[in-house]
C-alpha cells in the first residue's frame, strides 16, 4: 500500500505535469498557497489558491469550499465522493477541478455558472453519465483541457463535438475501436491522447485527424502497434509524436509530407538501426 503521503506527492507532481502550462504557471507564481489539508487550510482561507485532497476522506465540503474564495486549483480525485459538491459553483475563481476516480453518477447542473474553468478531469469515473456531464460541461465558455481517461467508453459520446473550444483532449485508456467522424469539428484542438487504445482501429483514426489543421501533439503510446499506417502522414500539422512503448521495428513517415514534425518519441519499441539511422540523416529529433 502506498502511503498517503506518497500519493499526495505524485498528486500534486502529476498537476504541474498535466495542468494546463498556463495555471500551473500562474499557481507558482501566486502569492497563495496549495494546501493539502483543509484544517490548515481553513486558518487563512482568503491565502488558498490550491486545494489538494487527493486520496483522503473529505466531509462538511459544502461549508468549507464556499470559504476559499480565492481558489484557483481543486483536486478531489480518489476522494470517496459519491455526489459533487454543490457548493463549488460557488468558486468563482476556480479554473481546475478533478474528480477523478470517485463514484459520482452526475455533475450538478450549476456547475455551467463556474465561467472561469479551464480544465476538467473525470478519469476513471465509471460510474459517470458521461452524456450528461460532457452536455454540461460544453457550457463551460473557458474549458479547454478535458480529461476522460480509464472511463470505459467504447464510443465517444456525441456531446463532446460540441466543445469547439477544446485544445487539449484526454482520452486514454477506453475500450473505443473508432473516431467518429464528426471528430474533425474539433478545430481548436491542439493536443490529443489516444494511448492505451488497444481496439481502436488507428487506420480509420488518423484518416479522421488528417481533417484537422491545429493538431500538433498526438500521444499514441502502448497500443502493441507494430507498423505506423500510412494515414498517419496525412495528419501534416503534427509537430511531436509519441509512440513509446509499442512493437515497432521501423518509422515509415512521409516528411515530405509532415513537413512541421519537429519530434517523435520511441522509447521502448525495437527500432532497427537502419531506421534510425534514416532518421538522423533527416535531422529529426526523437528519443529513443
Amino acid at each position: 500500500m502506498i502511503p498517503r503521503q506518497t500519493l499526495i506527492l505524485m498528486s500534486i507532481l502529476a498537476f504541474t505535469m498535466l495542468a494546463s502550462q498556463a495555471i500551473a504557471q500562474d499557481i507558482k507564481q501566486s502569492p497563495g498557497k496549495v494546501y493539502t489539508s483543509i484544517s490548515a487550510a481553513m486558518k487563512n482561507p482568503e491565502s488558498v489558491v490550491g486545494l489538494d485532497l487527493s486520496h483522503s476522506s473529505v466531509s462538511d465540503l459544502e461549508k468549507t469550499l464556499p470559504q476559499f474564495i480565492n481558489l484557483e486549483y481543486l483536486n478531489l480525485s480518489d476522494a470517496h465522493l459519491t455526489r459533487v459538491p454543490n457548493a463549488i459553483v460557488k468558486l468563482t475563481k476556480l479554473r481546475y477541478l478533478d474528480l477523478s476516480g470517485n463514484d459520482i453518477k452526475y455533475l450538478p447542473e450549476d456547475l455551467v455558472f463556474v465561467k472561469t474553468l479551464e480544465e476538467l478531469r473525470l478519469d476513471r469515473d465509471l460510474k459517470l453519465d458521461t452524456e450528461q456531464a460532457l452536455k454540461i460541461a460544453a457550457k463551460l465558455p473557458r474549458l479547454t483541457a478535458l480529461s476522460l481517461r480509464g472511463d470505459s467508453l467504447s464510443t465517444l459520446p456525441e456531446s463532446i463535438l460540441e466543445m469547439p473550444q477544446l485544445r487539449r483532449l484526454n482520452i486514454g485508456d477506453n475500450p473505443l475501436t473508432e473516431l467518429p467522424a464528426k471528430f474533425a469539428m474539433l478545430k481548436t484542438l491542439e493536443e490529443l491522447y489516444l494511448d492505451r487504445e488497444v481496439k481502436l482501429n488507428f487506420k480509420q483514426a488518423f484518416k479522421v485527424l488528417g481533417q484537422m489543421k491545429n493538431l500538433r501533439i498526438l500521444h499514441i503510446e502502448d497500443n502493441r502497434l507494430k507498423v505506423l499506417p500510412n494515414d498517419l502522414s496525412k495528419i501534416s500539422s503534427l509537430e511531436e509524436l509519441f509512440v513509446a512503448r509499442n512493437s515497432l521495428v521501423k518509422v515509415d513517415l512521409d516528411l515530405r509530407r509532415m513537413n512541421k514534425l519537429n519530434y517523435v518519441e520511441l522509447f521502448e519499441n525495437p527500432i532497427k538501426r537502419e531506421s534510425l539511422d534514416y532518421l538522423e540523416r533527416t535531422g529529426l529529433r526523437f528519443g529513443f
